[in-house]
């Protein structure tokens, strides 16, 4: 059975190829803006998370998450072009850290090194 992956990422051709590269190995959702109700449907083993969304940031995200789903303990690794991880990924749910601008291979190899730890 395929791990699920849910990819939250407001750059829509970011958003496509992420969908297009990753969906050969994961079964995908994706948003371009938060839905908590669309995320606790499809259960996700993984959140594939943009740090800013618009007007929220990640930490808003999570916390929106926790508050609304009773349990929510799903990992999220984080995209970002933010220079410092450490300043942005202060939730304990941020499982890891990807900084844009980075290859889909970086990407798609960082999701394998993660599913093969867990």
């Amino acid at each position: 059975m395929k791990k699920k992956v849910y990819i939250l990422e407001d750059d829509p051709d970011l958003r496509e190829i992420l969908v297009y590269v990753l969906g050969k190995e994961y079964e995908i959702e994706k948003a371009e803006a938060l839905d908590v109700s669309e995320i606790a449907a499809f259960g996700p083993d993984l959140i594939l998370m943009d740090h800013g969304l618009g007007n929220s940031t990640s930490d808003q995200n999570i916390k929106s998450l926790k508050n609304t789903i009773p349990g929510f303990a799903t990992p999220v690794i984080l995209l970002s072009g933010h220079p410092d991880p450490g300043r942005i990924a202060l939730d304990p749910l941020v499982a890891g850290y990807i900084q844009k601008p980075a290859s889909i291979g970086d990407v798609r190899e960082y999701l394998h090194d993660f599913f093969s730890r867990s």
